[in-house]
Formats: structure tokens, C-alpha cells, sequence
């Protein structure tokens, strides 16, 4: 079956209008991002110039100049996707500078009728809007999206056609007066359709993926202090106690109460009580290593575990954070408070320990701090006491 030109520019014409509405409804389904609304509306003004090429025919030469300008727009509105999609500003004077530039050009004497010309400078502003879109989501793809990647790909190849029909045109092909921009783009119609379906689909996909990370993060992480909460810390410390033992490498959990939290809540108010929980998480967060787990596992309790720290590693660390944090809670804005942490240290060393078992030793060297007067570090035993009472935490 033959397919003229005017059929395909239909077809891809009725392809950018319906992408531009699924984006629309990506956007209004996930309103954290503009992204897709900006490159929806890129893909309604590529949908309205290709539906007005479509009829190239009856139109004058120089009326189509104009509406490439609307190709223009479309890929500084692709570029400012790109950017807003990664919380990174877009300037309106960036997104929009391409398509002032083409309307400048337009005015000047002659430059509509100089085919070679236009072709040549339409061609390069999409392609270098089209590059910095890619460069833009590739320099901030520290976020783990899979569709981030054939995004990228996508753009390149679309922005690499515009740059082979400037070296078409360049080498004496030549230009016409439709969307094609030179010889090159005979491929043109194909490919924007692939470019404009992949893109809706991979930016819903990101959008998605992120979507996804964002409430797998809210099941994990404490939302007041940004630390592992109980059940995320309790099962990455489980693994990493595991491998320890299995390579037979010490590992240190230590088990932090603020002392007397009770009593700053109903002296200095809940705000404040959450203030000292930000500091103490604060300074756990800046005392410990990238490879360590902090976690907060109750109330006013938190945990770390130092994965290859020895005895007098793990109680070096404890010291670090309870001297930090007693130091920090005195410079709190509103005043100064009187906020001190106790400590319990337990080791696991070449046995075949368990990681209840050894948050249990730590517990009990907690409780041995709060009984000797809180403030202070105590490192557990190897192993519990049997018949050992256990003692009743007051604060």
C-alpha cells in the first residue's frame, strides 16, 4: 500500500495530538511534576504545524516558515520538561529564546525565501534544545529510573536527525519547504512518530517509577527525622549482622534513649521535644559512615550498627554521637536544652549470634546507663547473665 507524504504527515499529526492528551492525563494524575504538561503541550503544537503542512500544497512558502516556528516552541517546551522533571528551574527566557530567534530571522529581508537558510537554523535550534534535553536528564540520573535511560536514547537520535539534515543540506541537497528540512528527513515522519510515542511513554514511566520510590521511601524512612524506621532498620541490620557472621568480621550495635524526654516535652512543649530528635538524628546522621545503618526504633530510641567495628570502635562511635549531641541540644534555637542521651554497646565478634541477640545485649547495657544515672555509655557483655533481672527503665 503506497502512503504519500500528506497521509503521513496526518498520521503523525493525529499521533502528537493524542500523546499530547495522554500526557495532559499523566499530569493530571501525578501533580508533583509539570513536566508533562509542558511536554504535552510541546506535542499539541507539533501536532497543529504538521496538520497545517499536511496541506502544503495551498498554502505560500512563506506561511510555512512561520509554522516552523511552532516546531521551534515545541522543543524549547521539551527542554523545560526535561528540567522541571528533575526539579531544576527553566527559565522563560531559555525555553522561549529559540522561537523569538526564529521570528527575528523571519522579519529580516529575504530570509523566507532563502530555503538553505532556514533550514539550516531550524534544524540546529531543535537539535540543540533536543541535546540539552538528554544532557539535562542524563546529569541528574543519580536517581535510579529505568526509563530514564530510552528517554535519553530517544532524544539523542531525534536531535542527531536534525543535525544529519544540516550536514545534508550543507553538502548541497536540497532543502524543501515542508517539515522535512532537507532530503534527510525523508525518514522524518517515521521517526517522530516513534520519538513522540516513546517519549509519552517513557516519561509516564518515570513519572510512575518515581511515584513508586516515592511511597516505597515513605514505607521505610521515619518522617521526622529522615532515618530508617523500626522495620526498615531492623531488616537491613538482620542482613548485615548475617553476612558479618558468615565472613566472620565484628559488628557493633549501639542503642541510644534520650534521657528524660517526658520531662523536656512538659517543660518545653512537643515542638521542641521534636527539635531534640531532629538534633539527636542530626548528629547520628554526621558522626557515622556511609557503609553504617541509623535508625530510629521507638519514640525517643534510636540505633546504629557499624558493620567491621570492634569493641572499642562501637564505644568510641557512642561517645562521639552522645558528647555531639549533648553539645548541639544547648545551641537549640529558643533556648537552651538540657538533653543528654545513655547508651548501650553490644559486640558481635566471631560467634554465631543472632540479631535479636545482640540488639537484646544492647538493650541491657541501656538499661545498666539509665541505672547508673543516664549520660553515659555502657559497653554489654558477650553474652547475658542467665537469671538476670532486667531493669525497668524510668526515662
Amino acid at each position: 500500500m503506497h502512503l504519500d507524504v500528506n497521509t503521513l504527515m496526518v498520521a503523525g499529526s493525529f499521533v502528537s495530538m493524542l500523546s499530547g492528551c495522554f500526557l495532559a492525563l499523566a499530569w493530571w494524575w501525578y501533580r508533583g511534576t509539570s513536566a508533562a504538561l509542558f511536554w504535552s503541550a510541546a506535542n499539541f503544537l507539533v501536532g497543529i504545524a504538521i496538520g497545517i503542512f499536511a496541506f502544503h500544497d495551498v498554502l505560500k512558502p512563506e506561511w510555512l516558515v512561520y509554522i516552523t516556528g511552532l516546531f521551534v516552541l515545541a522543543s524549547g517546551l521539551v527542554w523545560a520538561a526535561a528540567r522541571r522533571f528533575d526539579h531544576r528551574s527553566a527559565p522563560p527566557a531559555v525555553t522561549f529564546a529559540g522561537a523569538a530567534a526564529w521570528i527575528v530571522a523571519c522579519l529580516v529581508p529575504g530570509f523566507t525565501a532563502a530555503g538553505a537558510v532556514h533550514s539550516i537554523l531550524g534544524a540546529a535550534i531543535i537539535a540543540g534544545y533536543t541535546y540539552a534535553a538528554g544532557w539535562g536528564l542524563w546529569r541528574d540520573g543519580r536517581e535510579r529510573l529505568f526509563a530514564r535511560w530510552p528517554m535519553i536514547a530517544l532524544l539523542v537520535v531525534h536531535g542527531t536527525l536534525f543535525v544529519a539534515s544540516i550536514v545534508d543540506v550543507l553538502l548541497g541537497a536540497p532543502p524543501n519547504e515542508d517539515p522535512n528540512f532537507g532530503s534527510v528527513f525523508s525518514l522524518v515522519h517515521f521517526e517522530h512518530m516513534v520519538f513522540t510515542i516513546g517519549t509519552a511513554i517513557f516519561l509516564i514511566a518515570m513519572m510512575k517509577e518515581r511515584s513508586e520510590v516515592q511511597h516505597k521511601k515513605a514505607a521505610t524512612v521515619d518522617s521526622l527525622t529522615g532515618l530508617s524506621n523500626r522495620g526498615a532498620f531492623m531488616e537491613g541490620a538482620t542482613e548485615e549482622l548475617h553476612r558479618h557472621v558468615r565472613n566472620k568480621e565484628p559488628i557493633s550495635v549501639l542503642i541510644f534513649d534520650i534521657d528524660r524526654f517526658k520531662t523536656i516535652n512538659d517543660t518545653f512543649g512537643h515542638a521542641t521535644g521534636d527539635r531534640v530528635i531532629e538534633c539527636f538524628a542530626a548528629v547520628a546522621r554526621e558522626s557515622v559512615r556511609a557503609i553504617d545503618i541509623v535508625g530510629r526504633i521507638g519514640g525517643e530510641e534510636f540505633a546504629i550498627v557499624l558493620p567491621g567495628a570492634a569493641a572499642d570502635v562501637g564505644f568510641a562511635y557512642a561517645e562521639r554521637v552522645r558528647n555531639g549531641f549533648q553539645a548541639a541540644c544547648a545551641t537549640l534555637p529558643g533556648g537552651a536544652v538540657t538533653a543528654t542521651v545513655s547508651v548501650g554497646v553490644a559486640i558481635c565478634e566471631g560467634e554465631a549470634c543472632t540479631f535479636s541477640e545482640v540488639l537484646r545485649r544492647a538493650d541491657d547495657a541501656l538499661y545498666r546507663a539509665k541505672a547508673r544515672g543516664r549520660n553515659q555509655t555502657v559497653l554489654a557483655r558477650k553474652s547475658p547473665a542467665s537469671g538476670m533481672s532486667r531493669v525497668v527503665r524510668i526515662a
